[in-house]
């Protein structure tokens, strides 16, 4: 090649993206980029041949029975596990199979746990469990949790939080427990002492009859939600401590009296 005098050689390097997973993606599954699509499949086994540097995997609504304890082995790079619609209870994933340091979002619904796993993923950010028919939330189901910031228990079947079930989420952000059974005495005043970033907090369409006592509630939260519950009253002051608050809903309900002053914040 020839360069004139004083002339400039460039050289360009183009950086192609990984297209590993393309071809080696294990049948039936499809492959994009760095996400894997197994579910609605058919697979009854969590495939053996994963693709390494997988991110995201989708293998829910399949007839899963059981998760072994080396089935995610080597996936380094795995980050979001959707296991939802599987059927799964207790006894259908292995201790230690979901020991997964790089895996920051889980989701397990509309599955049949009774009880909230306690071999979750060490450092678990955000956790689904939608439509799961747990009754209780028990003071050890989030022993060992810290991490988690986003815990969704909508659609279950929940009547019972014990005292000191949350204590272990000090990093939660976000808690909703829509669509559930809570009346008035399901949880103490106290379930949310050790939430100190506590930001959005729902309580939708449960059958709450009264405004839980929120004078232990965090002065970190932003957001209340009550749509469609059984309230008919919002007493003085009911929200005196909360004074970072910028929302509050109750449409859907049956409000028919707001005391004097219940908005003024001491």
């Amino acid at each position: 090649m020839m360069m004139l005098p004083g002339s400039l050689l460039v050289i360009v390097f183009i950086l192609v993206p990984d297209f590993v997973l393309l071809h080696n993606c294990p049948s039936p599954c499809k492959c994009i980029y760095t996400t894997v699509y197994c579910n609605m499949t058919g697979i009854t086994n969590v495939p053996s041949d994963l693709p390494k540097n997988i991110e995201t995997l989708y293998i829910g609504n399949n007839p899963i029975k059981f998760v072994a304890k080396s089935a995610f082995v080597g996936l380094i790079k795995l980050a979001w596990l959707d296991f939802s619609g599987n059927n799964f209870k207790e006894s259908s994933i292995e201790k230690g199979a979901l020991d997964i340091p790089s895996l920051r979002v889980l989701d397990l619904t509309h599955n049949s746990f009774i009880t909230i796993p306690q071999e979750l993923p060490p450092n678990l950010i955000r956790i689904y469990f939608y439509y799961n028919p747990i009754t209780t939330l028990k003071a050890t189901s989030f022993v060992n949790h810290s991490t988690i910031q986003f815990l969704y228990l909508d659609n279950m079947q929940l009547n019972k939080i014990e005292d000191h079930a949350f204590d272990p989420l000090v990093n939660a952000v976000e808690i909703d427990f829509a669509f559930n059974k809570l009346v008035d005495g399901s949880f103490g005043p106290m379930t949310f002492v050790k939430n100190q970033k506590l930001i959005n907090l729902g309580f939708r369409f449960n059958n709450l009859k009264t405004i839980p006592d929120t004078s232990h509630f965090q002065v970190s939260l932003y957001s209340l939600d009550f749509v469609g519950n059984k309230i008919k009253v919002i007493p003085a002051y009911a929200f005196r401590t909360l004074t970072n608050i910028t929302s509050m809903a109750f449409w859907q309900g049956e409000i028919n009296d707001i005391e004097k002053m219940h908005l003024w914040f001491e």
